[in-house]
């Protein structure tokens, strides 16, 4: 998953999602976790469950193509410093958990993407890490 803006999105950002490997996905389903604002809405009352997720189901996704869903949620970031989202996709052919954060670099925000491989045995193995280049260490 990566963020779109403006002018495709011109009040915040949106989810991208599209394949970075060499093989499609099949059945895909994004439960997605806005994680400020999860952290707000817990500090003024007790969450119900799956309360403060966002649920996408993507269908199959191919290595050729780019989907920006139907009606996508939009991300909101104001004047934070920093932000973050965590996804959870499940596929017929894969589970994994992609943590995206944001850290704001002068005027704009600067991105690091993580992309753990759920495993059988309950342990999460990372696979695959980028960062922009102005992304502070």
């Amino acid at each position: 998953m990566d963020l779109v803006g403006p002018p495709i999105v011109p009040n915040g950002s949106a989810p991208i999602f599209n394949v970075h490997g060499q093989y499609p996905l099949y059945g895909v389903h994004a439960r997605i976790i806005d994680v400020p604002k999860l952290d707000a809405l817990s500090k003024t009352r007790k969450l119900q469950l799956f309360e403060g997720e966002i649920n996408l189901d993507l269908g199959d996704l191919t290595t050729s193509v780019a989907l920006i869903p139907p009606n996508p949620p939009v991300f909101q970031f104001g004047q934070a410093e920093t932000y973050q989202i965590v996804v959870y996709f499940n596929a017929r052919n894969g589970t994994w958990r992609e943590d995206y954060q944001l850290r704001r670099v002068g005027d704009h925000y600067s991105r690091a993407i993580r992309v753990f491989l759920q495993q059988r045995n309950g342990k999460d193995r990372l696979v695959y890490y980028w960062t922009d280049k102005e992304y502070p260490k």
